[in-house]
């Protein structure tokens, strides 16, 4: 065993377990915090008795702050396996600079060490998405779960506090003693609350959490270590080392497990050696380590390398550094040809980009969210902003980074959160407006569309775009409403309306009419148009909830419409300009005001 390489993988696998108790720490926190808000909205009740009305009301306080913790927890838990899932990349690359070192040639430089680390991200992915998994449920999944446990155990408690009574001050230090870490084992719950279900209750509200944290984080670093191992030419398998703690944490307790079989593993390799690509995946919470097997010693390494440099062929060699070879100017191919074109084209991630889009969608590329999801709808997103100008492309890669939620959620509701500054949608549904758009079996419609409020509140440090137009946008709006509506009852014969707020049975049939044909393109303007008429002209969508239109103003939904229409263009941006051309056009100089920093 390479004693150098061994030592490089030692270290980085300190550093995923570091990781892990780094995020085990914040899970805690992110809890804990939660908790108490909820604990500090009881004890500020006014009335200190707690009444079936007041329970409904903390229920949607429960609801809010639970997407909101499940943000949080995605973003943290994304962020930390995205950073293990460097480590090993890094380690082969460190690795693979002595070898070189050793022949006289240049370094690796920065575009050898973007192949080897970028192998994380496809690690990730798999993680995120639950492609990694038999399952094939998504990290997502696994953390609504873990805080749903949490959700019911505190419905639970606030339900048996007002059969049994309780003032909101004893709900209030119960609800903290509930989430204090170390101190719920000091209470009996069972003599508390005596008619909440055994079990019902979590022992500890963040252990779940915790548990999928790491295990997320645990692959997404072995994933990442069989490919970087795949692609360093001098591995050849990888090696399943138990645990130290193995025997007195598994064996002596409850008897060997499947690590005991994976390490005793021969297949003509060598005891607990498993060809690259076929080595399990670790149980979740597993302490075993993985790492790859370099047999010879750094002298022989880097002999062998000098000899390809030198023109010897390896096919192993041309597959990992021809590109960087040909990059630093060391000579053609070992067969004396140019790489081909396919060739060029598969390295363009690896050197660095002269194209400034390709730059942009790399910058996208590399946030967790994009990460987070499946390659299908990964993808649909990349091909609609492949349409859109530069000025729109440097807008998104911008504030790319402030993009988070729950991208695959199953309550078949869309939204933006203001209080955790996420979205919440399902992109992996088909959705008819999408597929109008292109889109047949990823929703980006309303990607963009929940995006579009979320830059609306982000995009420039806390000026909205929506109040930089002020009423001037609501009242284009409304024009924009009035004239187009017009020309439709002109056309049908029928008498012009004087006001929005008195329109004629006739009028109101014959505008509805108009947005119900071609419905999956007209949605966005059927839904502002509802906003203004107060939903007595839409076609076939509109926001449903009776009081929405009486708390958000037209504009609210405008902003996120016309978002969305820039980046899909075609007959969605068609029919924007043509029912909405005042406040459009008010939308798109504002924002490159904004973006420029100046007047438009």
């Amino acid at each position: 065993m390479n004693d150098e390489y061994k030592r490089g993988m030692d270290a980085a696998r300190k550093r995923m377990l570091r990781t892990i108790t780094d995020t085990d720490k914040q899970i805690s926190a992110i809890y804990r915090e939660a908790y108490q808000d909820l604990a500090r909205k009881a004890a500020g009740k006014k009335d200190s008795s707690l009444t079936k009305r007041w329970q409904l009301d903390m229920s949607r306080s429960l609801e809010e702050r639970m997407r909101q913790l499940n943000g949080d927890l995605m973003a943290t838990v994304i962020a930390s396996a995205k950073s293990a899932g460097r480590l090993p990349g890094k380690a082969n690359a460190d690795w693979l600079d002595l070898v070189l070192a050793r022949t006289g040639k240049p370094g690796t430089g920065d575009a050898f060490r973007s192949v080897m680390t970028r192998t994380s991200d496809e690690a990730l992915r798999m993680v995120v998405s639950g492609q990694a998994y038999l399952d094939s449920k998504s990290l997502s999944h696994r953390i609504w779960k873990t805080s749903s446990q949490a959700r019911d155990g505190i419905n639970a408690i606030i339900q048996q506090a007002i059969a049994q009574k309780k003032s909101a001050y004893q709900l209030a230090k119960e609800l903290e003693q509930f989430v204090k870490p170390g101190a719920r084992e000091d209470m009996d719950w069972s003599k508390v609350y005596p008619d909440i279900p055994h079990g019902l209750l979590p022992m500890y509200v963040d252990k779940h959490a915790q548990t999928v944290a790491r295990t997320s984080i645990n692959h997404a670093y072995h994933l990442a270590m069989v490919e970087a191992a795949s692609k360093n030419p001098f591995a050849s398998c990888i090696h399943w080392a138990l645990s130290p703690q193995h025997f007195d944490r598994q064996v002596r307790p409850f008897g060997s497990d499947i690590c005991d079989e994976y390490s005793l593993h021969d297949e003509g390799l060598g005891i607990g050696n498993w060809p690259i690509k076929h080595v399990p995946l670790p149980h979740p919470r597993c302490l075993c380590s993985q790492y790859a097997v370099v047999s010879r010693t750094l002298d022989e390494c880097s002999r062998e390398l000098k000899r390809w440099l030198d023109g010897e062929s390896n096919p192993a060699f041309d597959a990992t550094f021809n590109d960087w070879k040909n990059e630093m100017g060391l000579g053609q191919s070992a067969s004396g040809t140019a790489p081909s074109t396919k060739s060029q084209q598969t390295s363009t991630l690896a050197t660095p980009p002269t194209n400034q889009r390709t730059k942009l969608m790399e910058q996208i590329a590399q946030q967790p969210w994009a990460q987070s999801m499946k390659t299908d709808d990964r993808e649909a997103i990349y091909d609609a902003l492949s349409n859109t100008s530069m000025e729109e492309l440097e807008f998104f890669a911008k504030n790319s980074g402030k993009i988070k939620g729950d991208f695959y959620a199953k309550d078949g509701q869309s939204y933006y959160s203001p209080l955790s500054k996420s979205v919440h949608l399902n992109i992996g549904r088909h959705d008819e407006r999408s597929a109008a758009a292109g889109y047949a079996t990823s929703d980006v419609r309303v990607f963009f569309h929940e995006v579009g409020h979320l830059f609306d509140a982000q995009a420039f440090d806390g000026t909205q775009i929506r109040l930089e137009m002020g009423q001037a946008y609501e009242d284009a709006i409304k024009r924009d409403v009035k004239a187009h509506a017009n020309k439709v009852l002109t056309a049908a014969g029928k008498p012009l309306l004087k006001s929005l707020s008195k329109l004629t049975p006739e009028q109101k049939f014959t505008l509805s009419m108009d947005l119900s044909r071609n419905p999956h393109v007209k949605n966005a303007v059927s839904d502002i148009t509802g906003g203004v008429t107060n939903n007595c002209v839409v076609g076939r969508y509109m926001h449903q909830q009776e009081d929405y239109w009486q708390t958000h103003t037209p504009g609210v939904e405008a902003i996120a419409h016309m978002y969305e229409a820039t980046v899909l263009k075609g007959e969605r941006l068609a029919v924007m300009q043509e029912y909405y051309s005042e406040a459009y056009k008010l939308f798109t100089d504002t924002m490159s005001k904004l973006i420029g920093g100046g007047a438009p």
